[in-house]
């Protein structure tokens, strides 16, 4: 969703009036399709430089006693449990 919507801001703000509306439409798609494909061929290495740096490094952080529910209005971790 965010290639998307950066690709549509970018392009609609950077060409609109300068190029004709079915060779942005035509551009936004190509973009669309080209982020999607960078970030697909490039999750494997992402992973792979994350793991050798966690491994080297040894640090791995964990958010064991984080709560990431929104709803959770003055819940602590512990009272949650």
């Amino acid at each position: 969703m965010g290639e998307a919507v950066d690709t549509l801001l970018f392009v609609m703000i950077a060409f609109y009036g300068v190029i004709p509306m079915g060779d942005l439409w035509m551009m936004m798609a190509f973009n669309y399709v080209f982020k999607c494909g960078i970030e697909i061929l490039l999750t494997p290495v992402t992973y792979a430089v994350v793991g050798y740096l966690k491994k080297h490094e040894q640090v791995d952080i964990y958010d064991t006693n984080t709560r990431f529910n929104m709803f959770g209005f003055g819940e602590s971790a512990a009272s949650a449990k």
